[in-house]
């Protein structure tokens, strides 16, 4: 058994894992990766977002771009979400031509407005 002796406060309050209420809310992506999706027959790019203000400052946020999977309005969402993030986080269209790569790596670390509601919409600059 797992001696826990200078460990655990018993008078720690336990952290809140609710879902994130509606509203409008500044954030960072902090990390993105690809991940295959359940049925393993397409792939979406995942974000972590991190709040930045306000009353939920550090909480984690997670969006999903289904860019590559077989149902083409599926695809369709995700391209226009994409690209709505992406023109929030103050990447350029020029950067997807010619030679340079839009990595969504370069996406990180810069504010953006998320608002979060039962649908959610696509971001918007600050």
């Amino acid at each position: 058994m797992a001696n826990l002796s200078g460990y655990y406060d018993p008078n720690d309050k336990p952290e809140s894992f609710e879902v994130l209420p509606a509203g409008t809310y500044t954030v960072k992506i902090a990390a993105s990766d690809w991940k295959a999706t359940k049925s393993g027959n397409g792939k979406y790019l995942q974000f972590e977002m991190v709040v930045c203000d306000g009353e939920y400052k550090d909480r984690k946020v997670y969006d999903r771009f289904n860019l590559d999977n077989p149902s083409k309005e599926a695809v369709r969402i995700a391209r226009g979400q994409f690209a709505s993030l992406r023109e929030a986080v103050g990447i350029p269209r020029c950067c997807l031509q010619g030679r340079k790569r839009l990595r969504a790596r370069n996406a990180h670390y810069h504010p953006a407005r998320y608002r979060r509601s039962g649908r959610i919409p696509p971001p918007q600059s600050v």
